[in-house]
């Protein structure tokens, strides 16, 4: 008898955990992915939510036509030289090719200072078949970044579909050349792009608190 009743208020703790900590997290999810948002961050727009504090999460989705011609690897190598070319952050500390979430995705990685605030972005670029999928913190502390609960987000992230880039060999270098120039540019405008819409939420912040 005691036994079962001790049985029955372990059932009921474990419930009573599981309850809380649904509370604390909620799954968002739509066509193109799902991630775990906790309920501290609130809504700020498509796809982006914002805490408090001001650390934000932004998730773009863009889709791209051109063929990749070249390793993944050399190729996220190169865009990352490509960015450090770019006016939108002052610093970039870390630079560096990853497998990132529970699903194994290889991504690009950097984390960087945004030109002209004190705050750090800490992006995530990953190819998947057509789709491109570029995930931003921002915070103004770098340290949020390697915190459980950025990480727990990170790790939560799900592409629906998911499909790894094909690489394919052109016998032209001419044709090479210009194609995959031409998803350079994409992939970079994507990265900017979440960059200009969290500094456009911040600026709109400080706008009202003056």
């Amino acid at each position: 008898m005691k036994k079962k009743v001790l049985a029955s208020i372990l059932f009921l703790v474990v419930i009573f955990d599981l309850i809380i900590m649904g509370q604390g997290v909620k799954a968002y999810s739509n066509d193109d992915f799902s991630i775990d948002i906790p309920s501290t961050y609130k809504s700020s727009g498509t796809n982006m939510w914002v805490k408090s504090n001001g650390d934000n999460i932004n998730v773009q989705i863009n889709s791209y036509d051109d063929d990749i011609t070249e390793s993944l690897d050399k190729y996220f190598e190169e865009l990352i030289d490509e960015i450090e070319k770019e006016d939108m952050y002052s610093s970039i500390d870390t630079k560096e090719i990853i497998e990132i979430t529970k699903n194994n995705y290889k991504c690009m990685h950097i984390t960087a200072k945004i030109s002209g605030y004190s705050v750090y972005a800490d992006q995530y670029l990953i190819l998947s078949d057509k789709n491109m999928c570029t995930i931003t913190f921002t915070s103004s502390s770098k340290s949020y970044f390697s915190s459980d609960e950025a990480e727990d987000i990170l790790d939560s992230f799900t592409i629906k579909d998911y499909k790894e880039p094909e690489v394919k060999s052109k016998s032209v270098k001419m044709a090479e050349s210009v194609a995959s120039g031409a998803l350079r540019g994409v992939i970079i405008g994507a990265v900017i792009g979440a960059v200009v819409g969290i500094i456009m939420a911040i600026k709109k912040k400080s706008n009202k608190n003056v």
